[in-house]
């Protein structure tokens, strides 16, 4: 017993207490020969975490809890699951033998509790306090070494006698709330019945397939529950997208009614989904609107219970500047000298917590009462688990994750409900706007990368959709492949169709291994998972069959794998690929079908970067913008960008007395901020121009209070003579209404030179393309605005007064502007195959340059119509 050492501890998770982490703690007590730790937090969020590191070592860690007077320390999982009940409230006093006074009446001094490592880390400690608001603590809190052990060495040989040899932690066993009688066949075979124009026989199989691996692995609960909350949304009018990740290569998914794609029809395996070799549970993703994401949660509650029903906990750690300026604050007059960027406790105060938080979809849902499993704190009518999300998992408790969606919310405002998602509707001209890049507010397409994706590939259904959604991202477009297809598309102008060398998804690894290398589905599912996580064990056990049946040499083999793993670096999952492809679908429809609504709607609600695009795109499909809700085809209505007042736009307004009339109306919910707005976008238009108001509302604005916001007090102070009025030019307007609206409602004509010109500046933003347009600049207010007199922008820096500016794939930067009277020539260059029909002769002084295969044809005084160069060469004049 006098060779046991035993280290009494608070962790990180007991925020701004302690930076105590598990791995460097459980390190250093092996280095320095200690056999016991206790954790003493004021909760339970740290045990489980901790518990898992220190399982397979020969420290034998112990859950204790500070409650007012003492430390209760549990020896078993009875005493842990008392002092479990105590910390949720349900017992009063926890039945526990090892209680440990804060200060030991036998004793000068208290148990020691060790926060930080050394003593040196106290300073660490103190400026992590700092940042949390807390005060630096009295005295040292480090790990005992041994001469300072000594001093404790027989107190704490006595609480080591009254614990056990190990504390064991019993999993828990998931019990879903599912009904005894409901029988997961029989639900999935009468959905099967009712499917149309499909080989019954075929899908039958299938189905057998899947639920016999579902009841072997006993997972027929966790569809039927999942189902169940598709149910409850469905009546109570909330839509769920239509899948999201493998769960859509499952038919018994389908089946359910948990996804909305036929697997089958899409050539998805389920074995991407759940693989027979695999005993972690299947993962089923939720998306649902995010506007009734919360109001899904509580009909679950209203179900089966507010105890059975959580979410759960997650941390945000400590930011960087956070870091920053704590550090430098705490050195504030103690060390002047100190290098902040050096300091060496930073890494240590990166890993510790800030805050409490919630995961945004995950949630427990449990037949079973949790307040008597999980630590649990209350917020808003939930409870929520202290226990994140890897640690409920390693105590065997499954999460359900519902991830609110704000593509769903737009798209059930619209009026999709959830049987349409694979009703198909116009889509010739939906995917004409996505072959134009017409993507602007599209899911997985916003972005210009995207955009210039669509419209050089221009997909024809949903499955080029898809491969253009898996195109889409960071491997394929850093390895070429996205490129590599592109220029495939262009020489074929047909359905893509994989090549040999060609692959989009990860799904395409299964395929391979079955085709290629003689695998059944869920081997062939194994070497894509060995592949993607470079486990190099699992990808011999993988391939060892293949070699022992001598179908392929290990060459072979090895030439094989070098290839897949390339791939398997960026390869993205079809499944999850096809059913987002529809929520994109669905928005370019409406985009198509309702126009006015749509950009009405995304207009207001966009960043205020992304408005331009919107407008763009307006503008390119001839449509107009307007304050009048009579005569516009879309309307701009100033309660959704700024103010919330209510509106008259049909009241007249013929005399210069009106403006005053209408403030002493409306001015009492309206500050100098909402009048000023109003006056920019042209609503006084009518009555006085906008420089004139804002001049007026400024003088009148003079020597009054600040803190006089209701503007019909400040009309009613001072009043100013009528002045004769003087009109603002279109190109002020448009600076105007872009300054407080992010665009410009106001049009104008401007003086053009356009020689060089090829597209106009409103296409090439609206679909992303590259080309050469004019453009005239103004100064107002110390800013610089571009503009066409269709479309305006702020740049900040310095262009010519006028002259023509390069837009490549719909983005500019500094060396994109020319000046009048620079440029010699363009030279538009083109990769890939032309349609003679599409090439036009001009007299403007562009040469045309088409690289196909290994033919270089130039022409010259040539444009191409219909499409955009790939690139443009700027000739200036020496």
């Amino acid at each position: 017993m006098s060779d046991l050492k035993i280290a009494f501890i608070k962790t990180s998770d007991d925020l701004f207490e302690s930076i105590l982490t598990p791995n460097e703690t459980l390190q250093f007590l092996i280095e320095n020969d200690y056999t016991h730790c206790v954790i003493l937090d004021n909760n339970l969020d740290s045990f489980i975490k901790w518990y898992k590191e220190f399982k397979l070592s020969k420290i034998k860690l112990f859950p204790g809890l500070e409650d007012k007077d003492f430390f209760y320390v549990a020896r078993n999982s009875r005493e842990f699951f008392q002092l479990l009940a105590h910390y949720n409230g349900l017992i009063e006093k926890p039945d526990i033998e090892i209680k440990i006074y804060k200060r030991n009446p036998d004793e000068e001094f208290g148990i020691f509790i060790s926060r930080y490592l050394k003593k040196e880390d106290k300073e660490i400690l103190d400026i992590y306090r700092f940042i949390g608001g807390k005060v630096p603590l009295k005295g040292n809190h480090f790990v005992l070494n041994d001469g300072n052990y000594d001093k404790y060495k027989n107190y704490f040989s006595e609480i080591i006698k009254q614990l056990p040899d190990e504390f064991i932690f019993k999993k828990y066993i998931h019990n879903f709330p599912v009904g005894e009688s409901e029988d997961l066949r029989e639900i999935c075979e009468r959905t099967l019945r009712n499917f149309q124009n499909v080989d019954f026989e075929k899908y039958l199989k299938r189905l057998n397939y899947e639920l016999s691996v579902i009841k072997e692995k006993k997972f027929q609960d966790y569809f039927l529950i999942v189902s169940r909350i598709m149910e409850l949304a469905s009546k109570n009018g909330i839509l769920i997208g239509p899948g999201r990740g493998s769960a859509v290569g499952s038919l018994v998914a389908n089946c359910m009614n948990i996804t909305s794609i036929d697997p089958l029809k899409y050539d998805l395996y389920f074995e991407r989904f759940m693989n027979p070799s695999r005993n972690d549970y299947p993962d089923i993703d939720i998306d649902v609107e995010d506007e009734k994401r919360r109001d899904l949660l509580r009909i679950l509650q209203n179900e089966y219970g507010k105890e059975k029903v959580i979410l759960i906990q997650t941390k945000g750690k400590v930011s960087e500047n956070k870091i920053e300026e704590g550090i430098k604050n705490y050195f504030r007059g103690i060390n002047s000298n100190l290098n902040y960027k050096n300091y060496r406790g930073k890494g240590i105060l990166r890993n510790l917590f800030y805050n409490r938080s919630v995961h945004a979809a995950g949630i427990i849902l449990s037949r079973d009462n949790l307040k008597k499993m999980i630590p649990l704190r209350e917020k808003d009518g939930f409870y929520i688990s202290e226990w994140d999300m890897n640690s409920l998992e390693y105590c065997g408790l499954i999460k359900i994750d519902l991830l609110g969606l704000r593509n769903i919310t737009t798209l059930k405002k619209f009026g999709l409900k959830r049987r349409d998602w694979d009703k198909i509707q116009n889509p010739n001209e939906v995917f004409r706007l996505f072959s134009e890049g017409m993507t602007a507010g599209i899911f997985q397409f916003e972005s210009n990368e995207a955009s210039v994706l669509s419209r050089k590939y221009k997909p024809k259904n949903i499955n080029e959709l898809s491969i253009l959604m898996a195109l889409n991202r960071p491997g394929p477009i850093s390895t070429g492949v996205s490129a590599k297809s592109i220029l495939n598309r262009r020489k074929k102008f047909s359905s893509i169709e994989y090549e040999d060398d060609q692959m989009f998804f990860q799904e395409d690894i299964i395929k391979y291994g079955i085709d290629n290398l003689m695998l059944n589905a869920y081997e062939a599912e194994n070497l894509r998972k060995a592949l993607s996580k470079k486990d190099l064990d699992l990808l011999n056990l993988a391939t060892s069959r293949i070699v022992e049946e001598s179908l392929f040499s290990r060459n072979m083999i090895n030439k094989e794998i070098e290839y897949l793993k390339k791939f398997a670096a960026y390869s993205f999952n079809k499944s999850h690929s096809i059913a987002y492809s529809f929520i994109s679908y669905w928005l370019e429809f409406f985009k198509y079908k309702y126009t006015r609504d749509f950009y009405d709607l995304f207009l207001s609600q966009s960043e205020r970067k992304k408005r331009i695009r919107f407008l763009a795109e307006i503008l390119s499909m001839n449509h107009n913008l307007s304050l009048s809700n009579l005569k516009s085809e879309i309307f701009i209505d100033p309660n959704k960008f700024n103010i919330k007042i209510d509106i008259d736009d049909n009241k007249i307004r013929e005399k210069e007395s009106d403006f005053y009339e209408w403030i002493n109306e409306n001015g009492k919910k309206l500050s100098n901020k909402n009048l000023e707005f109003l006056i920019k976008i042209g609503w006084f238009d009518d009555i006085k121009s906008r420089s004139q108001l804002i001049n007026e509302i400024n003088e009148l604005s003079i020597g009054i209070d600040p803190e006089l916001r209701n503007m019909t007090k400040i009309f009613g102070v001072k009043t100013v003579e009528g002045k004769k009025r003087v009109e603002d030019d279109g190109f002020a307007k448009a600076i105007m209404e872009y300054e407080v609206l992010g665009f410009n409602i106001t049009r104008f004509e401007i003086e053009k030179d356009n020689i060089f010109e090829t597209n106009s500046l409103e296409e090439l933003i609206a679909k992303c393309g590259t080309g050469i347009c004019f453009y005239e600049s103004r100064v107002y207010n110390d800013k610089r605005y571009v503009s066409n007199g269709q479309i305006i922008f702020e740049v900040d820096y310095n262009v010519p007064e006028k002259g023509y500016i390069y837009i490549k794939d719909g983005k500019f930067s500094e060396n994109s502007f020319f000046k009048v009277g620079k440029i010699n020539r363009i030279i538009e260059i083109y990769k890939g195959f032309i349609e003679k029909e599409n090439i036009r002769k001009t007299g403007k002084n562009i040469c045309l340059r088409i690289f196909f295969d290994n033919y270089n044809l130039e022409l010259k005084n040539s444009f191409i119509i219909n499409d955009f160069p790939d690139e443009i060469v700027v000739e200036e004049k020496r």
